[in-house]
């Protein structure tokens, strides 16, 4: 019996994104459940290129929880301290699942485990339930005893539904692509050992992206992949964007208040630029209402879309104000070694 009313509380909203085509839910009097969210198991983000750029090693960094890939890669990447930020609370639980699941199963056993079509093997669960954090724990045993009672021939990335963002639902080789620390055996390897000698166990707080400086401070990078996007437009159309300036400003300001003076953030990852309309949100809107058209922007191979390009906006802390990084990331390294 689950007596915890935090993770029950959890639970239950998790079985309602199962059971319905909702991702969020309107609560009894009429406010947005605003912690409680469907989950992204895997990045669609080449970090496997742009979070070289510049080096974690030794740095203090903060990234959003969202599906745990750029606090690992960070970790990877020799980062001294990861924390991370999420206004989803399941965020937090998707995070401890994959973090255990790298230490405990081996690289093909994680590729099995997180790709299609043996997403989410309950052989595999199993293999590291025993080491999940309690709360995580019940959290997975209730989602599996619900795909239980579902039909055994459906696939168990059709039985999750909304709870898991398809669009995060990859192959291994797109896994492996857009992850370093999965580039290899050897690399796999290395992160596990540095998750066992974590001097400081990454923690995650549940905060929006404007409320970063009362939470975090002295980072040496800040990652926002591509939060903001949310706040300058609700929707996918042809035609209609709502821009809401004022809070991307805020989320800004609350980076830069966040970051050491000559800290590096990554403001923005628009995907597949060549699609029509997030060429046209870019081009249109959003570097013109924040101010960013005079920064070199990174481009870089989008690993899911072919004949795709990403484009990066990173910038670097001087006192009050952003400035472009002084180096040329472009020549450091080169999308076509991947």
């Amino acid at each position: 019996m689950i007596t915890n009313p935090d993770i029950q509380k959890k639970i239950s909203f998790a079985r309602k994104i199962l059971k319905t085509n909702k991702l969020r839910f309107i609560d009894s009097e009429g406010s947005l459940t605003a912690n409680c969210y469907s989950l992204y198991v895997s990045t669609n983000e080449n970090l496997n290129y742009y979070l070289r750029l510049p080096s974690f090693k030794g740095k203090d960094i903060l990234v959003p929880t969202a599906s745990g890939d750029h606090a690992l890669n960070a970790i990877y990447l020799g980062a001294k301290s990861v924390e991370t930020f999420d206004i989803n609370s399941l965020a937090m639980l998707n995070y401890d699942l994959k973090e255990t699941a790298v230490k405990y199963l081996t690289r093909e056993e994680y590729l099995q485990f997180y790709s299609i079509p043996t997403f989410f093997d309950e052989t595999l669960y199993l293999k590291i339930r025993e080491h999940l954090k309690p709360d995580t724990r019940m959290f997975y045993d209730s989602i599996y005893s619900y795909l239980d009672t579902l039909p055994y021939d459906q696939l168990n990335s059709e039985k999750l539904g909304n709870l898991i963002e398809e669009m995060n639902l990859q192959k291994r080789e797109n896994l492996i692509a857009n992850n370093p620390f999965l580039k290899s055996d050897r690399s796999y390897a290395a992160l596990q050992d540095r998750l066992f000698k974590l001097s400081k166990p990454v923690k995650h707080k549940l905060c929006s992206a404007h409320e970063l400086n009362s939470e975090f401070k002295d980072k040496d990078i800040v990652i926002l992949s591509n939060i903001l996007r949310y706040y300058l437009y609700e929707e996918y159309t042809d035609i209609d964007y709502a821009m809401d300036t004022d809070m991307a400003e805020k989320i800004k300001a609350s980076i830069s208040d966040v970051l050491k003076n000559d800290g590096i953030a990554s403001l923005l990852y628009i995907y597949a630029l060549k699609s029509r309309d997030k060429k046209w949100f870019l081009e249109e809107n959003l570097e013109k209402s924040l101010d960013l058209s005079g920064f070199s922007p990174l481009f870089v191979k989008h690993n899911l879309k072919e004949n795709a390009e990403d484009k990066i906006i990173l910038v670097q802390k001087d006192n009050e104000r952003f400035k472009p990084l002084e180096q040329d990331l472009e020549s450091e390294i080169s999308p076509r070694s991947l």
